[in-house]
């Protein structure tokens, strides 16, 4: 696939959704860490690097893995972002409050490309998109299973 997108000059888009590996990991994965609020930091220990957001640390492995195979020059795109506001009852996390902590950051979300990349390069921003996706409806109106999403971020390593 990696090849593909070489020889097309097209993108890798990614999902990411911090939430999924919050929820599967709560545990040892703290909430203020998945959504973007101070907490200490975690040190990657493969890496040596700290990072502050779950959303951070997960692009950054797509970073590596593409590094790792000599892909580096590919440019990634994040299609996709969000939080979901409501759920199961024995989901850990979800609820209103931590999705508009996590969707209605737009300045933290688009100020995660400050820490992406770690010593691989940094970062190019060619295109953010839109805000909080603009449906007209409450989120108490959008469906059990939809995430709000935030902005598409197109990421390049220079």
């Amino acid at each position: 696939m990696m090849s593909f997108l070489r020889q097309t000059r097209s993108f890798l888009m990614v999902n990411a959704y911090p939430f999924f590996a919050y929820s599967a990991n709560g545990d040892v994965i703290s909430l203020d860490y998945a959504l973007f609020r101070d907490n200490p930091g975690v040190m990657d220990a493969s890496n040596g690097l700290l990072y502050y957001t779950l959303f951070d640390a997960q692009i950054d492995a797509v970073f590596a893995a593409m590094s790792t195979l000599k892909y580096d020059d590919l440019q990634m795109m994040v299609t996709g972002i969000g939080w979901p506001f409501k759920g199961d009852e024995n989901e850990a996390g979800v609820s209103e409050e931590n999705a508009a902590t996590y969707n209605d950051d737009a300045s933290t979300i688009r100020g995660f490309a400050a820490s992406v990349c770690g010593s691989m390069g940094e970062p190019i921003i060619g295109a953010l998109e839109g805000s909080v996706q603009n449906t007209g409806a409450s989120p108490l109106e959008l469906e059990k299973d939809e995430m709000l999403l935030s902005d598409s971020l197109l990421l390049g390593l220079t």
